[in-house]
């Protein structure tokens, strides 16, 4: 049986969404970059805490409260879909950039030529450090992250409202046709990246 949301999500033609925990497999530095730690805070997952990726030196936690459980403990994420299912609530991850951190994320854009409308929108959390001020003289929208589309040199700072719920952020880029790399770097405070949806605009 074709199921051709399948078929998009392997390729990644639009509209297709991508887990955050799917970053680029390319090496550290060309793929993805940790960033420095400068604080913790009481509801980020430490990195030791789930079985995935552990030498890139990333952290990870899951989307909902208790995570998903596997074999009686957290720790083994899950993606064992052949059916091609959507995943449940409590195995949905997310990936934890430290101020300074950033992953990169391909796609292809397949509409037939020239340069075309999309729409990029990323769920993300936004949460002060530790023994931060709630609200700074920033407020809310403290912190922020750049998105970046390689070759067409678009760059958006996206501010973010420090929220204990993850929230969606939209934002439209032109491209070509062809392979896009789209580059998340967390400015101030750490964010945790669920995923990005990329559509064509109409």
């Amino acid at each position: 049986m074709y199921h051709s949301e399948v078929v998009r999500s392997l390729f990644r033609r639009p509209p297709v969404r991508i887990p955050a925990i799917f970053y680029s497999y390319q090496n550290r530095g060309q793929g993805f970059e940790p960033g420095l730690e400068k604080g913790t805070h009481p509801d980020l997952s430490p990195a030791a805490s789930i079985d995935f990726r552990r030498a890139d030196g990333m952290t990870f936690g899951y989307v909902a409260a208790g995570g998903h459980q596997a074999g009686g403990h957290q720790g083994s994420p899950h993606f064992a879909h052949n059916g091609g299912e959507p995943w449940k609530a409590e195995e949905w991850m997310y990936v934890q950039l430290a101020p300074g951190a950033w992953a990169v994320y391909d796609f292809n854009a397949a509409h037939s030529s020239g340069p075309h409308a999309y729409n990029l929108t990323l769920r993300m959390r936004a949460l002060p450090a530790e023994g931060s001020a709630e609200n700074g003289a920033e407020g809310p929208a403290a912190s922020k992250v750049q998105v970046s589309i390689a070759g067409t040199e678009q760059n958006c700072e996206l501010p973010l409202k420090k929220s204990e719920e993850f929230l969606e952020y939209q934002i439209e880029c032109t491209v070509r046709p062809g392979h896009q790399r789209v580059t998340v770097y967390s400015m101030k405070e750490t964010v945790q990246l669920q995923y990005l949806h990329v559509s064509i605009r109409d």
